[in-house]
């Protein structure tokens, strides 16, 4: 790899030094032209005796030109560069590298096949000699380790292999390389100050450590072709490495004001005396600092002060004029998160279920009023969990309108607001409908979170903090997270309402910690609060500066409707580090390497059990791996930490990655408990943002990418955004990381499936309109993107059909009402047949169970949740006959359990627990998302015959939505139980069809069918 990327960089390096013809004459005289320049590959030491030897009986060299000092001996494979030396034609070597196949073997050079200590660094140039330098400021590079053609300079971007010194215990680079580096060619000097400069406004320069031709200055205007480095350089992000002009520019800016003409400016007239300007001096970010400049008459005429300004600086932005006798105000910022049917069933269970008190909902909290007054007291936030995590706050706050919040009080028509929601999504309207979209789904959200307003909570007090409970909290009623906002009040006999704000610290079950003023700590006496929860919107504000962030991506990207798409070439079949990828996935792969969908965004459309997250982690190491993409960068988002942890861990147990590639970048929040411990040393990598942004790979949620805009990083740091389960995001979100992507030349790939679940939208009003259809589910129905008579375009789709998960049984219906009956059987047969002789079945070999039962629904307390004792029962008796029978029992973990309701969840984990079953996952559609188990039993829950069929929502719930439907029925691999009211489930397309499919096929027990079930041969094949 070394020699692979020393050859680009001599490749983009020596055309600058070419011949440039000005006026018919060599700008490079007294310069050897290349004729007397070889670059030699796979040569032969031929010759060799003390100290020096020859390279093809042809090329004389030294042993002080060999790379590393690495000792030779004849016959040795060489590359090197010669020069013609002087008048008599011979050649001698500058630079000899012992080679070993360095194209064959992966670019890896003979040194460090003989020293297999060599590691990988990704790090910044930290000072630089002439002679040598250091990396990050540990470790120690030679100027002979540099690669030719790079002089570093400090703030470079490297990478390096380096070794430790075992007598020093120090760090020593082998070889440092720019980490990336490309040419431009025919772009203009913007300015020259000194010996500093830019080109085309965005790549600096500085004439110390600039390479230029012989008598050769660059000035603002001239026309040059320049190769750049990737460095941190004040606000610029690219250095030129070396310059040459490629033509002498006919529109040169004019020379800088002579010296006595600019004295002459600034001197005393008129008997107005000016004192000296002075320096400033240099100023960090936050710093202040005053110059005094006193304006004297002197003379007999009076004059009139009109106006003072500055010469081309914004005084607005950075400086302020005033006079000495006016002060000029402080502002100060205050801080104010067995084949039994349910009627058997023992009824010592069920009672054990019942609501523990009848079902009360709960009244609409009006608004408060605000008190006459009201004292504030702030809490100090936590020090940061991640030392290495101090980000600048470059997010606005994007205020929610205040037009809106009165129009959503008072349920008013939406539209008379905004009625850029009634359109049809544009470019032009992007912008405003998703912001409105946004702040719809926050005002549900602040209203949400008042409805969980405790009155008259009793704190514990603890030596650093003081302890709520939270009743409701382990269910995520209300959704807390470690640095929340959280107001105590207390009204006094005054009148005046004490305010304390404080801040979430710990969460245990539904216990929170809270960190609060230290004088309110102390005395604190127990005394009842009045608790009110404070929406944190800092992933709203991200996903509103992503909106800024892409106004530039216009109609030719995300979109477009019709378009044309560019012609590539695709490259030529190559190696697959997955040998078993089938023939979709490898055209999968080849096609994002192809990159022919570019600027659009690639899909790759992943129906259950296909391969999706395979498929997309060898298209990662082939963008990693491959020759062409060796300047790429590489940003892998996932809506939940979950999807982005199995990434991480795929690419880790690859194995085909340095350690110092990749980088998993966590919210500040999370705890490292929470974090796998294989992902822990890419976790410490993801500490450091900046650091971070520099890795090849880097792996985070689509929220926390928004931490990359806190730092500055410029739209197209990235060279390719992996979004997976991309059907998961709202389209706001999933531009944070699409963002940070060039608009033109970035690859874009969505990975996903719309057909299963979508984004959690929870405002009516903003699913209403449209913020729950996910940027990947409206690119699909774009025509561009949708499926013809013959299928996808190939360019810019590609739909995996190969499943490797379920029995074929389990299979035929969801293949069939969503992708077309396309999806075809590759699941291993020990896996999927395990089952098929349960003795529980129906039908044996068929391993698909409906059981009818006729249910009670109820609701206790408060809580509008519902559940079901008998269904509950009948579930844990089918989990017992599973797991603990005496003959070949099925492990706990491999059985989940899916219910719509969290109330029914938690009904069905206590019948668990009184059975020895704790370990048995039980949860909503939303937490099996991804999953897959060997069984899947379904529960439900509603029941309720009285509803008029005709309202699906009333009498179905959660349970009339097709995507819900597609993920629970595609869990499991080997069994399938579903338990629920045949009379209820009916009225909903996809459950009617799952009806009809089992009782046609014999796989239906339990209470009497619906009449119309019997009739139906819809899904007979």
């Amino acid at each position: 790899m070394l020699a692979a990327v020393r050859c680009m960089l001599s490749k983009l390096v020596s055309p600058l030094w070419r011949a440039v013809e000005v006026d018919g004459e060599d700008i490079f005289s007294g310069t050897p032209g290349m004729e007397d320049i070889r670059h030699l590959r796979g040569s032969v030491v031929t010759q060799l005796c003390l100290d020096y030897g020859m390279i093809d009986d042809a090329v004389y060299f030294t042993s002080g030109e060999v790379l590393g000092g690495v000792p030779l001996k004849e016959g040795d494979l060489v590359n090197c560069i010669a020069v013609r030396d002087g008048a008599q034609g011979g050649w001698k070597a500058v630079r000899v590298e012992k080679s070993a196949d360095a194209w064959e073997d992966g670019g890896r050079t003979s040194l460090e096949a003989d020293s297999m200590q060599l590691r990988p660094l990704i790090g910044t140039v930290t000072s630089f000699d002439g002679d040598g330098g250091y990396i990050n400021q540990t470790t120690y590079f030679p100027r002979c380790s540099l690669w030719e053609g790079y002089e570093p300079m400090k703030g470079d971007w490297v990478q390096a292999k380096y070794f430790i010194n075992p007598t020093q215990w120090t760090t020593q680079a082998h070889s440092v390389a720019p980490l990336r580096y490309c040419r431009l060619d025919q772009v203009h000097v913007s300015s020259v100050y000194g010996k500093n400069g830019v080109v085309e406004d965005s790549v600096f320069f500085s004439l110390d450590s600039l390479l230029l031709p012989a008598d050769y200055q660059p000035l603002p205007g001239h026309l040059v072709n320049l190769v750049m480095v990737e460095s941190s350089q004040s606000f610029y992000c690219w250095r030129a490495l070396c310059m040459a002009p490629c033509h002498q520019s006919v529109n040169v800016s004019a020379k800088p004001l002579p010296l006595a003409k600019l004295t002459s400016i600034l001197e005393n007239k008129g008997g107005l005396d000016v004192t000296d300007y002075g320096q400033f001096g240099d100023l960090m970010i936050g710093e202040k600092r005053e110059l005094v400049l006193w304006i004297q008459n002197k003379g007999s005429d009076v004059h009139k002060l009109k106006c003072c300004d500055f010469a081309g600086w914004d005084s607005k932005e950075q400086f302020t004029l005033v006079t000495v006798s006016r002060s000029t105000p402080l502002r100060q910022k205050h801080l104010v998160s067995v084949e039994l049917l349910s009627v058997c069933l023992g009824s010592e269970e069920e009672n054990l279920l019942q609501p523990s008190e009848p079902f009360s909902p709960i009244d609409a909290r009006p608004v408060p009023t605000m008190p006459s007054h009201v004292i504030t007291v702030s809490a100090p936030k936590d020090a940061p969990r991640l030392t290495k995590r101090r980000l600048p706050n470059f997010l606005h706050n994007y205020p929610l309108p205040q037009a809106l919040r009165d129009c959503v009080d008072a349920d008013n028509d939406v539209l008379v607001v905004k009625p850029c929601l009634g359109e049809v999504l544009s470019p032009l309207n992007m912008h405003s409908r998703f912001s409105a979209l946004l702040w719809l789904e926050e005002l549900h959200a602040e209203r949400e979170l008042r409805e969980f307003t405790i009155n008259g909570a009793l704190l514990r007090k603890g030596a650093v903090y003081l302890h709520l409970e939270v009743l409701g909290l382990a269910e995520g009623r209300p959704s807390l997270n470690i640095g929340d906002r959280i107001v105590l009040k207390k009204a006094r006999s005054d009148g005046v309402v004490m305010e304390y704000v404080s801040y979430v610290t710990e969460i245990s079950d539904e216990n929170v910690s809270l960190r609060v003023n230290s004088e309110f700590q102390r005395s604190y006496l127990g005394e009842p609060l009045d608790v009110e929860f404070s929406y944190n919107r800092l992933t709203m504000r991200r996903c509103h500066n992503a909106l800024d962030q892409t106004k530039q991506f216009g109609d030719s990207n995300l979109y477009s409707v019709y378009g044309r798409l560019p012609s590539k070439p695709i490259p030529s079949k190559g190696h697959f580090f997955n040998p078993v990828l089938n023939l979709p996935q490898r055209e999968a792969v080849k096609m994002i390497l192809a990159g022919e969908s570019r600027p659009t965004p690639y899909v790759l459309f992943g129906p259950p059990g296909t391969g999706k997250t395979i498929t997309l982690i060898e298209a990662i190491l082939q963008v990693y791996a491959h020759k062409h993409y060796r300047i790429s960068r590489v940003l892998v988002c996932t809506p939940s930490n979950s999807a982005a942890d199995l990434i991480c861990v795929r690419l880790h147990h690859s194995g085909f990655l340095h350690a110092a590639s990749l980088a998993r970048v966590n919210a500040s929040c999370r705890q490292e408990e929470s974090i796998p411990e294989v992902l822990r040393q890419y976790s410490r990598a993801g500490e450091d943002i900046r650091h971070a942004s520099f890795h090849r790979i880097v792996v985070s949620t689509c929220s926390s990418a928004g931490m990359f805009h806190n730092i500055g990083l410029q739209v197209g740091h990235f060279t390719h955004v992996f979004l997976d389960e991309a059907g998961q995001a709202t389209e706001p979100e999933s531009l944070i990381p699409l963002s940070l992507v060039s608009e033109r030349d970035g690859q874009i790939v969505l990975a996903g499936d719309p057909c299963q679940l979508g984004p959690v939208v929870k405002s009516r009003l903003a699913a209403a309109f449209g913020l729950g259809v996910s940027l990947l589910e409206r690119l699909m129905t774009n025509p561009l993107y949708s499926r013809q008579d013959w299928g996808y375009n190939p360019r810019l789709v590609t739909k995996l059909i190969y499943n490797y998960r379920s029995h074929e049984a389990l299979l035929t219906l969801p293949s069939k009402l969503f992708y077309q009956g396309e999806l075809s059987f590759k699941a291993p047969r020990a896996v999927v047949d395990s089952l098929c002789q349960w003795k529980t079945l129906p039908k044996k070999g068929f391993p698909l169970l409906l059981h009818g039962v006729r249910g009670t629904e109820m609701r206790e307390g408060n809580n509008p949740s519902w559940f079901n004792p008998v269904e509950a029962v009948q579930v844990m008796l089918y989990c017992c006959q599973l797991a603990k029978t005496l003959y070949n029992p099925l492990d706990a973990s491999d059985i989940g359990i899916i219910a719509p309701y969290k109330k029914q969840c938690e009904k069905i984990r206590v019948l668990l627990g009184k059975v020895g079953l704790s370990d048995i996952k039980v949860g909503s559609v939303e937490e099996f998302q991804g999953q897959e188990f060997l069984v899947i039993i379904i529960s439900t829950v509603r029941s309720n015959e009285s509803v008029e069929s005709d309202d699906l929502q009333s009498a179905l719930g959660f349970l009339s939505n097709p995507k819900r439907f597609n993920v629970a029925v595609t869990r499991p691999k080997a069994l399938l139980l579903i338990v629920g009211n045949p009379h209820i489930l009916i009225r909903d397309p996809c459950f009617r069809a799952l009806l009809q499919y089992c009782f046609i096929n014999g796989a239906y027990l339990g209470c009497d069918p619906p009449p119309s079930l019997r009739d139906s041969q819809m899904y007979v094949n």
